[in-house]
């Protein structure tokens, strides 16, 4: 190996300013690069937050949706109590001019609802007959079993099994 001389180092020397330069651009480049990686990976996390804010906020949509079905299910169905069930039954015979001469309601626990049957002995007009059907149509309501006898002009005596599901509070 040479040993640097004077020379050699009075040549370097009068380099000194290009050097400084050389290794300023440098310094300048890795700390662009380094920032640059930064911001790329930042860049990547906001992009990963956005794509989890969307599915946040779609699955709250289907929340919502959820929710609104529910409400909608909910007035369907009675409410685990059978009196509001032979009251609305009650009613919509009134309401459609079919007269109620008995009724029996029963119960049965099952594990999330209970079951509630109304057995019933009507009478009433066919065409009356369709209508409080129509009504019984409008909940959660099942005809199990029913029976029409004639018994005067255009007049039915009717004997009818309702069942209905009670969701439990």
């Amino acid at each position: 190996m040479k040993d640097l001389s004077e020379t050699d180092i009075k040549d370097l020397f009068q380099y000194k300013n290009i050097i400084v330069v050389i290794v300023v651009i440098i310094a300048a480049l890795l700390f662009i690069h380094s920032s640059y990686s930064g911001y790329q990976n930042n860049l990547e996390k906001i992009k990963d937050k956005e794509k989890a804010l969307e599915q946040a906020r779609i699955e709250l949509q289907r929340w919502e949706e959820a929710k609104n079905e529910y409400k909608q299910l909910v007035n369907y169905f009675f409410k685990d109590d059978s009196i509001a069930f032979k009251k609305y039954v009650e009613e919509k015979a009134k309401n459609t001019n079919v007269t109620i001469d008995s009724l029996r309601i029963s119960r049965s626990e099952k594990d999330f609802y209970q079951e509630a049957v109304i057995q019933l002995k009507l009478n009433s007009s066919y065409k009356d007959l369709v209508n409080f059907i129509r009504e019984l149509e409008k909940k959660n309501i099942d005809i199990k079993k029913m029976s029409l006898k004639k018994v005067k002009d255009k007049k039915l005596r009717i004997n009818l099994n309702l069942k209905a599901v009670l969701i439990k509070k």
